[in-house]
């Protein structure tokens, strides 16, 4: 258990700082509370779905490298329903790390044979991504921001699939 635990701590220190920040920074608890309790439902549905239910079914046929790309591309293009509100350069944004979100969860999934640590950070990320106002860095706009998150998954899978080389083929 230790050993499949290991590779994910880096991304459980981000998503419980990423977190703490957000708690921390709260400005009414009423509306806290309620974006908290909206972000556990979400979060979810989706890890029911994508990573308990399609992950876990199609890599048995795919193997857990296909199956993690295929489910994470599933999950990326719901997220397409934003563009009712957003623009086409943010939504692009928003798939991209969606993929490299989903890639993440699947591959802890698969790792911990668990949904508990998956829920948990997709639970933090949209908690997060719900609260106004959004983190206010100097000089860091939304767009640099999520290029960061991207970047940051991508070095938080590294030590998965470090652990874990056979998934990739």
């Amino acid at each position: 258990m230790r050993r499949q635990i290991r590779p994910i701590i880096p991304t459980l220190i981000v998503a419980a700082l990423i977190g703490l920040y957000t708690l921390a920074t709260a400005q009414q608890l009423t509306n806290t509370l309620t974006l908290l309790f909206v972000a556990i439902l979400i979060s979810l549905f989706e890890e029911t779905f994508f990573r308990g239910m399609l992950f876990q079914a199609s890599q048995s046929t795919l193997g857990v490298g296909r199956a993690a790309v295929f489910t994470s591309i599933l999950f990326s293009l719901t997220h397409l329903i934003n563009l009712g509100h957003q623009t086409l350069s943010l939504t692009l944004l928003q798939l991209g790390f969606t993929f490299v979100l989903g890639l993440l969860l699947c591959l802890i999934t698969a790792q911990t044979t668990s949904l508990l640590w998956p829920l948990l950070i997709h639970t933090v990320n949209d908690f997060f991504s719900m609260m106004e106002p959004p983190i206010n860095l100097p000089g860091i706009t939304t767009t640099s921001f999520q290029i960061i998150e991207i970047a940051v998954i991508i070095l938080l899978i590294l030590p998965i699939l470090r652990q874990n080389h056979q998934w990739l083929s």
